[in-house]
């Protein structure tokens, strides 16, 4: 084990087990209250067959002033459990990386998918219904600034979620 991966804010931090588990009981901190809530009005209304992750608590929760926007959940979102930029992937290092460099601090963040559901191959990446959890979710971040979309997929969407974000 080298020294950054004692430092559950490097990248790749979420392999650890533990990291995981003290990542969960920070779920019901104040900042994270009001997304676990609606994360679990999202899995009650979507059912137990769809894998919906996790925010990162470790990041701004309803206080973030940036929202970085992927597209949808990958393998190693699945693994972790969270969206987050610590889990085993290039973007998510990449992500960790970048916002380590640029000196932003992570209590101003909120990581997120456009899609919050892992999906299946046969799935469309973008739906309505994606916009619509979008909009609640905003709503929730009384304090957000920007925007930033990172993926394909939502680049694509952008208009659309500026109109969002701006309502």
């Amino acid at each position: 084990m080298n020294d950054e991966s004692l430092d559950p804010d490097a990248p790749y931090s979420l392999t650890e087990l533990g990291e995981q588990r003290r990542r969960l009981t920070l779920l019901n901190l104040p900042h994270m209250m009001p997304l676990t809530r609606y994360l679990g009005e999202i899995k009650r209304d979507e059912g137990a067959e769809r894998f919906i992750p996790d925010f990162d608590p470790c990041d701004g929760g309803i206080y973030a002033k940036g929202l970085f926007l992927l597209d949808s959940p990958d393998s190693a979102t699945v693994k972790s459990g969270f969206v987050s930029r610590n889990n085993l992937d290039y973007a998510s290092r990449n992500l960790c990386v970048l916002m380590k460099r640029a000196r932003i601090d992570r209590r101003y963040t909120l990581i997120w998918n456009l899609t919050p559901w892992k999906l299946a191959d046969t799935e469309e990446p973008v739906t309505d219904k994606a916009f619509f959890l979008l909009e609640r979710l905003i709503r929730l971040l009384s304090q957000l600034s920007v925007v930033v979309l990172i993926g394909d997929q939502v680049r694509s969407t952008g208009l659309k979620v500026k109109r969002i974000a701006k309502t």
